[in-house]
């Protein structure tokens, strides 16, 4: 037979053979295939036979060609080793063959394939098939290569298996995942995004919302949501359907009895056990955090104006220059909408001095000059008594006449407050601040912007002073200790908000502070650099008013997301502070002082003399105060315990020569942590 001939036969088969991924079909086409090409009627094929001699138990896998052998196809069968085990031969034994079951004589030729020990191939015929095949040769790399896909098949039914065992898993998960949604403390919807429909929901969806699940399965997910936002959702849904993953909206909450609630929204796309597109919202009460958030940003807003207040008192030169620029800073950067001074002239009445936030033709000059010390308006109890006032229902305000109430209902105002400008006992006047919100000017707002008006009281009457008196020197240094307790007080105010969160850590700001004086005066740093690494103290946890109170309070472990909450404050803490103008790098103190001298500290991972050096001396004393006092998950381990973890770390985590003064202050020194 010709080279080209051989070549096709082994290209047919080897086609064949490559081409199935499935056990069984790649055992019949390969075996039709075999019969085809050697003119044989019949074969049969047994895989994983038995090792021994004499009678085996072999297992038929399949048979071709021969009907009554078929039937046995999966069945084990009784063989004599001579027939089933050997290289590739032509059998011409008739007690061979004939043991196979239905043969009876039909068969004298068997030829045997084997597959390099997966198996054996039988191909039978009453006689031997006229051909020009070298039979027993030409197909051993073709049972090499079929033994190799009947691994390749069985691991792939394997795995095919191993798939449909999961679903199963998954399905009866499924149960157990509904069970959990309904415990979850979070609303969760599943949408169908195309439709834009509800298909399911939690119980927490129920109570969030007010709707029973079948109510909310007749309604469309962008009616739950604030008008403002529904488009914008609806595009989301619509993103998703294009195939984005997943996405985020912070929104209100429509409720069934009219309310509105503050929440935070997560979508993600999933494929449903059908192959249906859908959209998991989970919808997360976060009135709570808003609230704080509103606290934060107030207390924030108040002490950048302070701050700027105090850059103004510190360059003014003239009365009525300060009196216009903290106005400005007031509505300015406070954000408040008006803000106007009046100060008493002669005759006891309100004189208007400056304004800002509305334009001149607004009749807040006629209002200031209705308003008389010991008048019924709250102005001019003020002006009596010198004690601050709050107005929360303005339209029924007795200051001014219609014309201005009618004004500043127009202006939207709902609320102002009456500061006093109150120094050495005497009132000069009134400094008055408005706001668009009903409930503004809480207890803390409250306590800066009285700060703010006696700094501003103060700087009226140092101005005063310097234009009738030539000893400037004494009043300038009245006005700058004045101003650096106010900064003290501020920062102090900053501080407080913190501790009154944490009980447990009360005083470790203070107590950190002080101990990071004392190193930084042992160590030579001038006094100004002293002062500035204080106010970083008094701060350095700021960021801590972003961690939950539950998570600072717990006494037990805490998990690793708890964990990456807390390693955020110096982050936060930077954040909140860095628009505040100090003459120190006090942001900076704060984002470095969990930084390490090896790069293992957070949240820049800076390494030696990149790390600001107030922040190195930082860092020891909070570590130090840490350990020795109490806190939440475990008693103080006292201050000796304290000085063996930085001396452990020294040149690694913590700077020497800050170590070295902290030890010595301990040991040498008798220094103690304050009550």
């Amino acid at each position: 037979m010709n080279r080209e001939r051989i070549l096709a036969v082994l290209y047919d088969l080897a086609m064949v053979v490559g081409g199935e991924v499935r056990l069984k079909p790649l055992l019949t086409r390969t075996l039709q295939r075999l019969l085809y090409h050697t003119s044989f009627p019949a074969g049969a094929v047994f895989l994983d036979l038995p090792p021994g001699d004499g009678m085996l138990e072999a297992r038929l896998e399949l048979a071709v060609g021969d009907f009554d052998l078929a039937r046995h196809g999966g069945s084990p069968l009784r063989l004599p080793a001579g027939l089933l085990n050997g290289p590739a031969a032509l059998v011409e034994d008739a007690g061979l063959i004939d043991a196979l079951p239905c043969a009876h004589g039909r068969y004298k030729v068997c030829l045997r394939l084997p597959m390099d020990g997966r198996g054996v191939a039988l191909l039978l015929s009453p006689a031997l098939p006229d051909t020009e095949l070298p039979l027993t040769e030409v197909f051993q790399p073709v049972m090499a290569n079929l033994a190799k896909a009947v691994m390749l098949c069985r691991h792939n039914e394997a795995y095919a298996q191993s798939i449909l065992s999961d679903r199963d898993q998954a399905l009866a998960g499924l149960e157990r995942f509904r069970a959990a949604l309904d415990a979850s403390s979070d609303g969760a919807f599943l949408v169908d995004p195309i439709a834009m429909r509800f298909v399911d929901a939690n119980r927490t969806a129920e109570i969030l919302t007010g709707y029973s699940r079948e109510e909310l399965l007749g309604r469309r997910p962008e009616n739950l949501v604030f008008e403002g936002d529904s488009r914008r959702l609806a595009g989301l849904f619509v993103e998703m359907v294009g195939g984005r993953q997943e996405a985020e909206l912070d929104t209100f909450l429509l409720r069934r009895d009219g309310s509105r609630m503050p929440v935070d929204v997560r979508l993600n796309l999933f494929a449903s056990s059908r192959g249906e597109w859908l959209v998991i919202a989970v919808v997360r009460d976060v009135t709570e955090r808003k609230r704080a958030e509103t606290a934060l940003r107030k207390v924030n807003r108040t002490l950048r104006t302070l701050s700027a207040g105090n850059l103004t008192l510190v360059h003014a030169t003239d009365e009525s220059q300060l009196l216009g620029d903290v106005c400005q800073v007031i509505t300015g950067i406070g954000g408040y909408p008006l803000a106007w001074v009046g100060l008493l002239d002669g005759d006891k009445g309100l004189a208007l001095r400056a304004q800002a936030g509305l334009s001149r033709d607004v009749p807040v000059a006629e209002l200031a000059s209705s308003c008389r010390a010991g008048g019924g308006c709250p102005c001019g109890q003020t002006l009596l008594d010198g004690e601050l006032r709050v107005v929360r229902n303005l339209p029924e305000d007795r200051c001014g006449g219609a014309r201005w109430r009618e004004e500043a209902v127009r202006r939207g105002f709902s609320s102002y407050i009456v500061l006093p400008l109150h120094v050495q006992g005497e009132t000069l006047g009134v400094l008055n601040i408005y706001s668009a919100e009903a409930k503004a000017f809480d207890d803390e707002e409250v306590r800066l912007l009285s700060e703010m008006a006696a700094d501003l009281a103060f700087g009226i009457v140092t101005l005063r002073t310097r234009k009738q008196r030539d000893a400037s020197e004494e009043a300038s240094q009245r006005y700058l200790a004045q101003l650096q307790k106010t900064l003290e007080q501020a920062v102090a105010a900053i501080a407080l908000t913190i501790e009154k969160r944490d009980p447990y850590t009360a005083g470790h700001q203070r107590r950190t502070a002080l101990l990071a004086v004392a190193i930084a005066k042992l160590l030579g740093l001038p006094p100004k650099q002293q002062e500035g690494l204080y106010f970083g103290g008094l701060v350095h946890d700021i960021g801590k008013i972003n961690v939950p109170v539950e998570i600072l309070n717990r006494p037990g472990r805490i998990s690793e997301l708890e964990y990456q909450i807390i390693k955020s404050h110096p982050e936060v803490g930077y954040e909140i502070m860095k628009d505040i103008e100090f003459p120190w790098p006090v942001a900076q103190m704060i984002r470095q002082h969990h930084e390490r001298l090896d790069g293992s500290g957070y949240p820049l991972g800076l390494k030696g003399g990149a790390i600001l050096l107030e922040a190195r001396i930082l860092s020891v004393a909070d570590v130090v105060e840490a350990i020795a006092s109490h806190r939440p998950y475990r008693p103080g381990l006292g201050v000796d315990v304290a000085l063996e973890e930085i001396i452990s770390h020294r040149g690694v985590f913590f700077d020497e020569a800050a170590v070295d003064a902290c030890v010595r202050l301990f040991r040498e020194q008798g220094y103690r942590f304050e009550a």
